[in-house]
């Protein structure tokens, strides 16, 4: 049966001292070969495995990966973190390391966390321009990786291929006829918002389109309301929203306006989800792989603690669901 076994209990049945039995497990300082074998070989042979504390102990380090998720958007998009945390979980425990989740960007709790030394490393859910929370982390000299894109070359970062995305569902919508197109989406200071508005815009520019328009900053639907009713106004033929949230709110203003959907205007989103699927009509939209973009940044940020290779990273794999609103 397995246990949880204590560099105590290894040292006094083997003989030997706390800090021997701790080299052998960490694979560091001096002890010989015959030492280590006969502690490894103990472990193996009883069945045992040294407790998180112990390996901690032995590579001062507490096998804890923190990741912060930003309250304010959890409600909007519930359905993204989940998918990222699944992922992050579920690598975190194949590398024997735990998850410790904060929500919130107070940065009195980020500070407590590394002050307290509760973690080795940190991945950040959320990217924008600007973060105290990323400057204090870095500061800090703790391992950091960020979910999304970065201004900062020295951060490493994990993003969907967003830019790639919006570009491809704005030319399939140019090519089955919309001339005038307008792109809707959230925060500006945001790095997947600027990702998403460079890929249409490149977009529109390859397919020759030149009366498209962008509107940003839309957290509520009286924002939703005046964007939708702009576009409206310019013979907008196909509306692309960055998100969920953004796509509930335009198709409610296009209701409430009692425009016919495709007929008269085409929708697509930029981020799938069920509610994007469960619209009337059902919204066009990119499906991203969440869960294998949480397990790419926890295996970056493992791979800096563990000091081994870690780079930058964009997962190619998305997919476009099409759907009876375009």
């Amino acid at each position: 049966m397995t246990q949880e076994y204590t560099i105590g209990d290894i040292a006094a049945e083997l003989g030997v001292s706390k800090t021997t039995v701790s080299r052998a497990i960490s694979g560091t300082g001096r002890i010989s070969g015959e030492t280590r074998k006969r502690v490894l070989e103990l472990i193996k042979e009883r069945g045992y495995r040294p407790s998180a504390v112990a390996k901690g102990l032995a590579k001062s380090r507490t096998y804890n990966i923190g990741v912060v998720i930003p309250s304010v958007d959890v409600g909007r998009e519930f359905s993204f973190f989940r998918e990222c945390m699944v992922g992050i979980c579920e690598y975190a425990a194949s590398r024997d390391y735990d998850v410790i989740l904060t929500m919130g960007d107070e940065i009195s709790k980020i500070r407590r966390i590394l002050e307290n030394s509760k973690v080795d490393g940190m991945i950040a859910a959320r990217s924008e321009e600007g973060s105290e929370m990323e400057t204090l982390i870095t500061e800090r000299g703790v391992p950091f990786v960020r979910i999304g894109a970065s201004g900062d070359e020295s951060v490493i970062s994990v993003d969907n291929a967003n830019s790639l995305a919006a570009a491809e569902m704005t030319e399939r919508l140019v090519d089955i006829g919309a001339r005038r197109l307008a792109l809707l989406g959230g925060d500006e200071r945001h790095f997947v918002t600027k990702n998403r508005a460079a890929g249409f815009k490149r977009a529109c520019k390859k397919r020759g389109v030149g009366e498209s328009r962008v509107f940003l900053n839309i957290f509520d639907q009286p924002s939703a309301d005046r964007a939708v009713t702009a576009a409206l106004s310019g013979g907008c033929e196909a509306m692309v929203c960055m998100d969920n949230i953004v796509c509930d709110m335009v198709m409610q203003t296009l209701a409430a306006h009692g425009v016919a959907i495709p007929e008269e205007v085409r929708v697509a989103c930029l981020y799938d989800s069920v509610i994007v699927g469960r619209m009337e009509p059902p919204v066009t939209a990119v499906r991203f792989d969440g869960v294998k973009l949480g397990s790419e940044a926890c295996r970056q940020v493992i791979n800096i603690i563990e000091g081994e290779k870690a780079e930058s990273v964009v997962v190619p794999d998305f997919e476009i669901i099409i759907r009876k609103s375009t």
